[in-house]
């Protein structure tokens, strides 16, 4: 635009990053931005995917929890 620009980027098939910067940044230095947070956000789609399927495996908190922890919950 006139005074803003817009770049767009796809992280793992799931994500849109957008990062709106006007003239006082350069086009490279948003590109080496983006090229970096895409990869931290992508490392945190795949740890979050990870920890998902865990729990669908039962190995999530809910299964950890006793008869005796849910009587505590409610005195």
């Amino acid at each position: 635009g006139e005074r803003d620009n817009m770049h767009l980027s796809v992280v793992e098939n799931r994500l849109i990053l957008v990062v709106i910067f006007d003239q006082r940044s350069s086009v490279g230095l948003v590109r080496l931005r983006v090229r970096r947070a895409s990869e931290d956000l992508a490392r945190i789609l795949k740890s979050v995917a990870e920890t998902a399927r865990g729990e669908e495996e039962g190995e999530g908190v809910i299964e950890e929890l006793t008869e005796a922890d849910i009587e505590t919950l409610f005195k």
